[in-house]
């Protein structure tokens, strides 16, 4: 089974959602795909959108239908996901076979996804930020109902202590 694995976080070192998607992914044959490494996403966003950039629309959206199991590595920063995410789905989106003009949920229909969504606060239904995380909801809408696959979600919260950086582990 080939998984790809998916990281977003701009941290390498310390960074707990990479160690999190490392571990869902052990012992797996992995497709690592680096979008923090990855320059220049969403200005390649910008030209498909302005229509250009379509083979790295094709490469990207090729990589995630060869994949039998996806791992989607999403520190949550500004209470949402990381600028390089965002431009990757919009990319995969751009391609026909993903664009949800072609079929709304129906494009990777039961193809398992795992997110692995990483925060440094904690957002519990009745504590001071309540609803703030915007990175869960909009991952599992995407990849749900947009692209219709099986979603599972791996989640840490809470990640910082008081006395490292706000931005030190995700």
């Amino acid at each position: 089974m080939t998984v790809l694995r998916v990281d977003a976080s701009i941290r390498h070192e310390g960074s707990v959602s990479r160690a999190l998607t490392a571990e869902l992914t052990s012992g797996q044959e992995v497709v690592h795909r680096d979008l923090a490494a990855m320059r220049g996403l969403a200005d390649a966003w910008q030209d498909v959108v302005l229509g250009g950039a379509a083979t790295l629309v094709t490469t990207l959206a090729d990589e995630v239908f060869a994949a039998d199991a996806i791992v989607v590595g999403a520190p949550v920063y500004d209470f949402g996901i990381p600028v390089a995410l965002k431009a990757w789905l919009g990319l995969l989106i751009a391609d026909p076979r993903l664009n949800p003009r072609g079929g709304l949920g129906t494009a990777l229909a039961g193809k398992p996804v795992a997110l692995a969504v990483v925060s440094g606060w904690t957002y519990e239904p009745d504590g001071p930020r309540a609803g703030w995380n915007h990175a869960v909801p909009y991952l599992r809408r995407i990849f749900a109902d947009v692209f219709g696959a099986d979603v599972s979600l791996h989640l840490r919260e809470g990640t910082v202590q008081k006395a490292a950086s706000p931005q030190a582990s995700v």
